[in-house]
């Protein structure tokens, strides 16, 4: 019977140290989504989240998501690089440009219309992510709804 007692008080000691380890990486789950509903607001966006499928040519981009054909007219005399198909991610959409944050990987992605107000509204918001941004800059963009 006292070598029982040690095992279960070691046992009890184990998990909460697991407990309590785990804690503090759940203490705010919804930060990553208080950051796109801020730059949503910021540059008075749509935010629509699930699995992005992306389409790359000499003109420009094809977004897929969801409902949602999105087309990217690259700036004339800008590189527009291709994107990952991304199964995860939230996308805003705006009059200055897309914001897509690849929700699997954290890479964000910034696609600008080329003009002083859109990359200063982008420019506000690129802090919101602590990640890496890619900064692309476009020409406009086209949303086709599939109903």
């Amino acid at each position: 019977m006292q070598t029982l007692l040690p095992g279960t008080a070691m046992c009890l000691l184990v998990a909460l140290f697991l407990f309590s380890c785990n804690k503090d990486n759940d203490a705010n789950p919804n930060a990553g989504n208080e950051n796109l509903a801020a730059a949503a607001k910021a540059v008075t966006g749509n935010l629509v989240q699930g699995n992005v499928k992306a389409i790359s040519g000499p003109e420009g981009l094809i977004l897929h998501i969801n409902d949602l054909d999105i087309l990217v007219e690259k700036a004339l005399g800008n590189t527009l690089y291709a994107l990952p198909d991304m199964p995860s991610a939230a996308v805003i959409t705006s009059e200055y440009g897309l914001i897509l944050k690849d929700l699997a990987r954290g890479n964000v992605y910034f696609l600008v219309n080329n003009d002083e107000e859109s990359i200063s509204k982008f420019n506000s918001v690129a802090s919101l992510f602590p990640s890496i941004v890619n900064i692309n800059k476009i020409f406009g963009t086209t949303i086709v709804r599939n109903s």
